[in-house]
């Protein structure tokens, strides 16, 4: 299967600090238009604040080290 690519469109929906199990959302679009929503919880946005920063090494050896413009998701059915 291949991976639903996604950019992010700029729109960051922040979570509820009342309800814990509120999570961050990024809201994406894929190339023909779809829009794509990636939900984050808190350990996720920090670990990705620390991606992007440089501020740490990747959380996993296969993943690359260099900044991406892309949003790789995969597609699941629920």
């Amino acid at each position: 299967m291949e991976p639903l690519i996604a950019r992010w469109d700029n729109a960051v929906t922040h979570r509820d600090p009342t309800d814990p199990t509120d999570e961050t959302l990024l809201c994406c679009v894929t190339a023909d238009g779809q829009p794509v929503a990636l939900f984050l919880t808190d350990t996720q946005v920090a670990d990705l604040r620390d991606q992007l920063a440089g501020d740490r090494k990747p959380l996993a050896s296969h993943r690359p080290s260099r900044r991406r413009r892309s949003v790789l998701i995969r597609r699941t059915t629920t």
